[in-house]
């Protein structure tokens, strides 16, 4: 809040939903659904939080995880971006569309 009570411009840039340190345990579905459910509380949560006016874009760190410069985390490919390794709509592409498409 401290940048929007300044009257800057703030901006999400180079989003991703990168896995715990450490790895994650749970199947590849079970982890696209929880990273969906982040990445659109966190774009919510900008939308609520910042006015129209203070807005201008956000950004994605890449289109797909074949193009992350975090290929795997403790032996599980990393999976940051809105796109699978063959450019697949993942859960979070559909996630931050609806949120993006809600928003006002």
């Amino acid at each position: 809040r401290g940048l929007v009570d300044l009257g800057l411009i703030v901006n999400i840039t180079e989003i991703d939903i990168t896995m715990p340190a450490g790895g994650w345990s749970g199947s590849t579905a079970e982890f696209d659904s929880q990273a969906a459910e982040l990445l659109a509380a966190t774009l919510e949560t900008y939308f609520e939080v910042v006015p129209e006016n203070q807005r201008e874009h956000v950004s994605f760190w890449q289109l797909g995880d074949s193009y992350t410069p975090w290929p795997e985390n403790n032996g599980k490919a990393e999976r940051p971006c809105p796109f699978d390794s063959s450019l697949v709509r993942k859960p979070i592409y559909t996630a931050a569309l609806n949120t993006l498409l809600g928003a006002t």
